[in-house]
């Protein structure tokens, strides 16, 4: 069955209830306990990107360039704030300690009621909130951030479930 486009609406971002040590394979994050976090309204963009290196030599004109060691990217995860959702506890808790926690993305995009959905893992420590300004017409927000670390994001694609 061809995949469909999907928007993100239902997606389900969790966290790890503890620390993480990394790499991690799909089992491993597969083996992990994780919280919902409630009301997510915004995902920031997120990915692996190479540091571009360059060095020049006298003999030369033009920079000569190469990939270098990848940056495994951040995503900053939007809530309106509940002082008493367990995932927003797990993420206040988080940010205030310095270690590694995992994250995982369920995208509600399976491409038929007998297959899984998409999922995304990745880890890094957690900083924030970061609590958000607005208008009288705004929610109280906050945000956080996820600095990946020592693994590019993990994504394992939708299967046929009998």
């Amino acid at each position: 069955m061809a995949g469909i486009k999907t928007t993100l609406q239902g997606a389900l971002v969790s966290i790890s209830t503890t620390p993480v040590t990394l790499p991690l394979n799909a089992a491993g994050f597969g083996a992990l306990t994780f919280t919902p976090i409630g009301s997510v309204g915004n995902l920031g963009d997120y990915g692996a990107a190479p540091n571009i290196v360059s060095y020049n030599t006298l003999d030369t004109e033009v920079t000569s360039k190469a990939k270098g060691v990848e940056d495994a990217g951040e995503l900053s995860i939007e809530v309106a704030r509940i002082f008493d959702d367990p995932g927003q506890i797990a993420m206040r808790a988080a940010a205030g300690t310095k270690f590694n926690y995992a994250i995982k993305i369920e995208y509600a995009d399976a491409p038929g009621p007998e297959w899984s959905n998409t999922i995304m893992y990745a880890a890094g420590p957690i900083s924030g909130p970061q609590l958000l300004g607005g208008s009288t017409d705004d929610f109280i927000r906050e945000s956080y951030t996820v600095a990946f670390t020592d693994q590019r994001p993990l994504f394992i694609a939708p299967v046929e479930t009998p």
